[in-house]
């Protein structure tokens, strides 16, 4: 460690140090005062107020700031906080608190800090110290495929209880984190509560409801008991205005949307009762004032601060107040008891079914150009595929390919990099990284990733002979491919990979699959030669593409690239297209005449909006052949340079879009800090940002994915998982799919569609090149090259349908080489049952443990699916998600619509 760095660290010690006598000092001094109430005066259990004293944090992020080389958490979050609290409650047996700390740092304290993990045991078994959430590291709401959720949970809970010795029964949160579908995860993992309020809300909020306790149903009519934000508790320092509904989804009139405007709104983002000033007894009295305007009993207070003095952890004057008779501090788990012994029943009557509408996200889409979460998501995607086939490998060969640490670790950081702090505050500079939050997330999820290749390489070969490409690697002249679907579903899709040699040899070929010479087209672009074709596989099956050395049927016009002069038009089976010298895409599906027309770039920056249409642009013809014709056009939007790659397929209902921005000056655009309005934060507006636009007809009803859910979406401004289908109601229309999540802005009566590409503030509250002083950063400028890829797909729209085409263009055909001079791939038949034509739900995944293969299924429809293996020698056992037994082994099993079900395969002896 460099001379100036040690200075720093010891600096950062001492007032460590001296903060914690200080709150040492505050502690001794609230407990002298509270020993002077000599009779508590306790008002009846109905009358009084509940205050869950709630700590949110962990080791991601605060252990990477302030001290070089990393440490923060063990030197002032844990000892100056969190040992004041558990010291608090020693002193005061009327006091009680949470803890929401995500599982990754109970495995990290016990490795580095085994005596604060002692500390922490002994006072968890004194009942007044109470552990929630369990996620293993606490990510946002929304925001990644639903399989990444059950993981957190899963491991979660089982690094806790290797940890600590307990099971989480609580789940409460500082930041956003509910979703329809939570309900039924929760529950399957045996989960009694929520906390159904979101204590710091600038990037997503919940909906209120008057009642004590009721039940939150999830889409299958799972439910859980649950704990609301009364409607006289809101986000920020001011109330909506009388009249409005603030469950109405209108985004624009939640008035945490202050967010971080300045600091003034800033700490305005926690959640408030109305009129409500300070945890004090005046402030109680007010909160107790209201929850009797609204005819709550024993009312509940919450709050989670992060472990920081300075945001007022922790409280000052528990004690005294604890034995002043004013308020009762409780976990939450003894709220739910005190409830149970009161006239409130622990089975309450009430039930509330939300929606995603119900809980908007406002993540801050574009920032750092949506990097960290790509990366994520598609670290996600491989570990996905990677189980798959390791799972496959196992059934087809015997043995397993992966081991089980091996899979574990990999989806341990996959995790970790899902962290909501490396997300929110990913221009964060990170000392003990040395690069901004954001591209840890990014490291970490590329670890995954590696891994999972390695694990999908080697059950590939397993099970096919074949030997997957490396990332780049070039099919050589005189060689083949192999193509394989690992995917359980039959899907139509292109491949595309590298070819080796010139370009002259490679349109001089004749491409066979399996022996049959097929439709292949030569693609010349910047980084070499490419060879694309259309295939139809089976599930979990592949197939070789051969070629030989005469002319064939892929011949392409050597001329290519060349500037073209006038509008292109084009026409397949499927639909019309026009395409603009400008790059303004229109397409007219011919059975019904639906259209979509757009794919142009808009962005605001310095004060005006800018449009790709108005400014200079060039259209090229990139290539044209027996597969597709495709276009690339090079232009600006503001002053970013862009290249767009339009590709028309000629036997598919597709137009992929492919957007290349360059970013090469380091650039701020979007909205600014200075630009936010009353009550809409410069983050939340959407459509200032670098956005991808489209205009859809007909246009009255959206529907987009979500986590295991499809829905019809009513607000302005929401995220999507893999697709938008503003199809109108219709049984067929236009989707755009996009894989992973994205923010959306939708204005109906335009029909428009905006995609967020990026977003690059001058100012972001969390942004630090120092870790001290919040706001600017280097790292809020975009630098450099960002490619999105996204389609325009005319299908059905079944929610199903929806889901299974985003999910195909999402997840490429594995490329491999057949080695050995090997003219045939392996036949896969232990996947038999998998391929079954019988419809059934959709498989989300599919993975080894030591005891056997397990499935999990989603009913995305409207109806009931059966789950069928009576044409096998096959029982499936219905599981939760912490894999426990939770029915009888059959040969069916019925799931009802929007239900998660996790099975295990029995082969019936």
């Amino acid at each position: 460690m460099k001379y100036g760095a040690k200075i720093i660290a010891g600096i950062a010690r001492l007032a460590a140090a001296v903060l914690k006598a200080g709150v040492t000092l505050e502690r001794r001094c609230d407990r002298h005062r509270s020993a002077r109430i000599s009779v508590p005066v306790f008002t009846e259990p109905d009358e009084t107020v509940y205050f869950v004293d709630g700590y949110h944090g962990g080791i991601t992020f605060w252990n990477w700031i302030i001290i070089p080389g990393g440490g923060t958490w063990k030197v002032y979050n844990w000892p100056v906080v969190a040992e004041s609290i558990l010291e608090r409650l020693n002193d005061c047996p009327s006091l009680a608190a949470a803890f929401e700390i995500d599982a990754h740092t109970f495995s990290v304290m016990a490795v580095e800090m085994p005596e604060a993990v002692k500390i922490l045991r002994q006072t968890l078994a004194g009942g007044r110290l109470e552990l929630v959430n369990g996620t293993y590291a606490q990510p946002l709401a929304g925001m990644l495929d639903g399989e990444s959720y059950i993981r957190h949970f899963y491991f979660g809970r089982q690094t806790i209880r290797d940890v600590l010795g307990i099971d989480v029964q609580t789940f409460a949160a500082q930041e956003p984190s509910f979703f329809p579908q939570l309900p039924q995860i929760l529950d399957s993992f045996g989960y009694q509560l929520v906390i159904l309020r979101t204590h710091w809300a600038p990037f997503g909020a919940d909906p209120p409801l008057q009642a004590n306790l009721f039940w939150w149903e999830a889409p299958d009519g799972s439910r859980i008991r649950a704990v609301p934000r009364y409607p006289f508790m809101h986000y920020g320092d001011r109330a909506p205005a009388a009249g409005s509904a603030e469950n109405n989804h209108s985004p624009e009139k939640v008035s945490m949307h202050y967010g971080p405007d300045d600091p003034a709104c800033f700490m305005g983002a926690h959640l408030r009762p109305e009129g409500f000033s300070e945890y004090d007894s005046r402030g109680l009295q007010h909160f107790k004032k209201l929850a009797y305007d609204h005819s709550l009993k024993r009312p509940l207070l919450t709050r989670f601060e992060d472990f920081n003095v300075l945001s007022g952890a922790p409280l000052k004057g528990l004690c005294r107040l604890a034995t002043s008779g004013e308020v009762r501090f409780v976990t939450p788990g003894k709220y739910l008891e005190s409830l149970s012994a009161g006239r409130e029943p622990a089975f309450p009557s009430v039930e509330a079914v939300f929606d995603s509408d119900d809980f908007p996200s406002y993540y801050p889409y574009g920032l750092m150009g949506d990097v960290p979460l790509r990366a994520t998501q598609h670290a996600a995607a491989r570990l996905l595929e990677a189980e798959r086939l390791d799972a496959l490998a196992f059934m087809n060969c015997g043995e397993g390919i992966a081991k089980a640490v091996e899979l574990e670790e990999a989806w341990k950081s996959l995790l970790q990099s899902q962290h909501h702090d490396l997300h929110l505050c990913s221009p964060w500079y990170s000392l003990s990284h040395d690069m901004p939050m954001g591209e840890v997330a990014g490291k970490l999820a590329a670890a995954s990733a590696d891994k999972a290749r390695e694990i999908t390489a080697s059950s590939l070969a397993a099970i096919t002979g074949a030997r997957l490409l490396d990332e780049g690697e070039a099919i050589p002249e005189k060689g083949g491919c192999v193509v394989f679907n690992s995917l359980p579903y039959r899907r139509c899709e292109t491949i595309t990979v590298p070819l080796a040699g010139s370009l002259k040899a490679a349109v001089a070929r004749k491409f066979f699959v399996e022996g049959i010479e097929t439709a292949a087209q030569i693609v010349r672009r910047e980084n070499g030669s490419h060879l694309i074709c259309v295939l139809d596989l089976p599930p979990f099956a592949g197939k070789t593409i051969t070629c030989g050395m005469e002319e064939g049927t892929s011949s392409e016009d050597r001329s290519h690239p060349i500037k073209v002069e006038e509008e292109v038009v084009l026409t397949n089976r499927y639909y019309h297209a026009r395409l603009s010298l400008e790059g303004e895409l229109l397409l007219e599906e011919k059975a019904e005449g639906h259209t979509v027309k757009g794919g142009y770039l808009t962005v605001f920056s310095a004060g005006r909006m800018y449009d790709s249409r108005r400014q200079k642009s060039v259209l090229y013809k990139l290539s044209s052949g027996s597969v597709a014709d495709i276009y690339s056009l090079r232009g600006r939007v503001g002053d970013i340079d862009f290249q767009e790659e339009i590709i028309f397929y000629r036997v598919l209902p597709r137009v992929e879009v492919t957007v290349a921005l360059d970013c090469r000056e380091g650039l701020n655009f979007g909205p600014q800090k200075e630009e936010s309005s009353t009550g809409r934060a410069y983050y939340m507006q959407n459509e200032k940002k670098l956005n991808l636009n489209f205009n859809f007809s007909p246009a009255a009803a959206v529907l987009t994915g979500g986590t295991f859910v499809v829905e019809q979406r009513k607000i302005v401004d929401f995220n999507a998982f893999g697709f938008v289908s503003p199809a109108g109601g219709s049984k067929k229309g236009w989707s755009l799919l996009r894989p992973g999540s994205f923010g959306c802005r939708w204005k109906a009566e335009q029909g428009l569609l905006q995609t967020v590409l990026a977003w690059a503030p001058g100012e972001w509250l969390y942004a630090s090149d120092d870790s001290i002083r919040a706001g600017g950063s280097r790292y809020t400028k975009l630098k450099g090259k960002h490619t999105y890829r996204c389609a325009l797909h005319y299908s059905p729209t079944s929610a199903e349908e929806l889901v299974k085409t985003s999910v195909s263009f999402a997840e490429p055909f594995l490329p491999g080489m057949v080695v050995q001079e090997q003219q045939q791939l392996k036949n896969c038949a232990a996947s038999d049952f998998l391929t079954s034509s019988l419809p059934r739900p959709f498989i989300t995944a599919l993975f080894r443990e030591e005891d056997g293969i397990y499935l999990r299924l989603c009913n995305y429809s409207s109806a009931d699916k059966e789950v069928s293996f009576s044409d096998s020698n096959l029982l499936v056992r219905p599981v939760n998600m912490d894999l426990k037994a939770s029915g009888e082994p059959g040969a069916e099993l019925i799931l009802p619509p929007g239900r998660i079900q996790t099975v295990q395969i029995i082969h019936e002896e």
